[in-house]
């Protein structure tokens, strides 16, 4: 942003870079809500007000959606560990998700363990189907933070002085 030499014709830009510069304007919360409070100021009080109302209610908003994807991600890298430990299990037994548990004649195989097999086999596909559920979550947070932070970031893009 280019910022005037003369004050005479534009007294708002200068005032507005004096603030900026100097962090001396009583709205500056720290996520930019004094360039909002300087664009808005040839406005009626109560637009501006309600302008930065909005944008600090959408800042915390943003905030707590954060925190939240935060822990989904880390139930996410548990939920993924959890199906590895329970892969290696299979891995260690040399079966997969879909080999049968019998011979050739339908007996039982008497070289792995059945039991276990079964157990890590009911346990990978539970967590699979638990995992799918939450990349969904994870997705639609995604989504609504984006959303939440285009929606901060545009009245800031209305600044033709950008």
């Amino acid at each position: 942003m280019k910022w005037p030499t003369d004050t005479t014709d534009t007294p708002h830009l200068c005032t507005t870079a004096y603030h900026c510069l100097h962090n001396t304007h009583s709205t500056t919360s720290g996520s930019g809500a004094h360039f909002l409070a300087d664009t808005t100021q040839r406005q009626s009080p109560q637009l501006m007000a309600s302008l930065l109302m909005s944008s600090a209610a959408d800042t915390q908003r943003q905030e707590v959606m954060r925190k939240e994807l935060l822990d989904l991600n880390t139930q996410r890298n548990k939920m993924e560990n959890e199906i590895k430990e329970w892969q290696s299990i299979l891995d260690s037994q040399n079966v997969g998700l879909n080999e049968p548990l019998v011979d050739a004649q339908g007996f039982p195989r008497n070289d792995i363990d059945i039991h276990q097999i079964r157990i890590a086999r009911n346990k990978i596909i539970c967590l699979n189907n638990d995992y799918k559920n939450l990349m969904k979550q994870i997705e639609e947070k995604l989504f609504a933070f984006h959303e939440l932070a285009k929606r901060e970031d545009k009245p800031n893009d209305d600044n033709p002085e950008k």
